[in-house]
């Protein structure tokens, strides 16, 4: 509604609270979009340190096999070349547990931005999924969708319910539905 002259107070004042509530929840995406953007670098990050420790890891021992392999027991270059070998997988180990505590990090972060998604009361099931990345649409009833089952809509208007109608009502209607002394 553009044109708010020909509202009654009332309702300028709902369709204000609404056009505030629609500007938190686009900054709200805003926010925790550029944040997922940030966990998932952070986990592409740790990815990439553990693919090249492995990498520099196989070639440092692929030398080390190539000058220790013509070689004698007794013979320096035989013992440079084990060492070589060593050098390659410590170096290859370190730096695929330094890969893993970096993308745990991402993971973590991720996990930490779900759970504030999930409990912003400034947000909507619509606007949850979009940010989170869940893949469904509004209305999708497949399990994967909806583990638990739960209802997610009026059960008289069909609407989808928002966190707070599913908390205060019992039966599963939406605050426009629910009875006076429930309320």
């Amino acid at each position: 509604m553009d044109n708010l002259s020909t509202l009654s107070d009332e309702e300028i004042g709902k369709e204000l609270r609404i056009r505030k509530f629609s500007a938190q929840s686009s900054a709200l995406t805003t926010r925790y979009r550029d944040a997922y953007t940030v966990a998932n670098v952070t986990v592409g990050f740790g990815t990439i340190i553990k693919v090249v420790g492995v990498i520099i890891g196989v070639i440092l021992a692929y030398f080390g096999f190539t000058i220790a392999g013509p070689g004698r027991a007794n013979d320096p270059s035989a013992l440079f070349g084990i060492i070589l070998i060593a050098l390659g997988v410590v170096v290859g180990a370190l730096f695929y547990v330094i890969g893993i505590l970096v993308s745990a990090q991402g993971q973590i972060l991720k996990a930490t931005l779900d759970s504030a998604v999930n409990t912003s009361p400034f947000l909507e099931d619509e606007h949850r999924t979009k940010i989170m990345s869940l893949g469904f649409t509004e209305g999708s009833r497949s399990p994967q969708a909806n583990p638990t089952n739960q209802i997610n809509t009026c059960e008289v208007c069909g609407k989808p319910l928002s966190y707070f109608d599913r908390v205060k009502s019992i039966d599963k209607r939406c605050s426009q539905h629910l009875k006076r002394d429930e309320v």
